[in-house]
């Protein structure tokens, strides 16, 4: 964490250099010191994520046992059979004339 602390301090100077300046090279000088602390970023975070992969995991609750079901003891399967409707047919529309008519 400490590297990362020198980076945002040299980050901080640059910055406040060149808000003063404003100068091709001080923005140079902001943008590299920038990068410095994307990386450092980076390799804080990838340095935690291992030490998280690191700590032991709570267990958690237990597994279920398969159980073993004899089929005598299941009631047989629904016998399912087919209604029949009737089909009633809707009235056709007459569709309108989109022409004028002249009178």
């Amino acid at each position: 964490m400490s590297d990362l602390a020198e980076v945002m301090a040299r980050l901080s100077t640059e910055q406040t250099r060149y808000s003063t300046k404003k100068t091709k090279a001080q923005a140079t000088r902001v943008r590299a010191s920038l990068l410095e602390l994307k990386k450092a970023c980076d390799g804080a975070r990838k340095a935690t994520l291992d030490e998280a992969k690191a700590i032991a995991v709570k267990p958690r609750a237990k597994k279920l046992v398969p159980v073993e079901i004899d089929e005598e003891d299941l009631p047989p399967p629904p016998k399912l059979e087919r209604e029949t409707t009737e089909i009633i047919e809707k009235p056709k529309r007459v569709k309108k004339s989109t022409k004028k008519v002249e009178e």
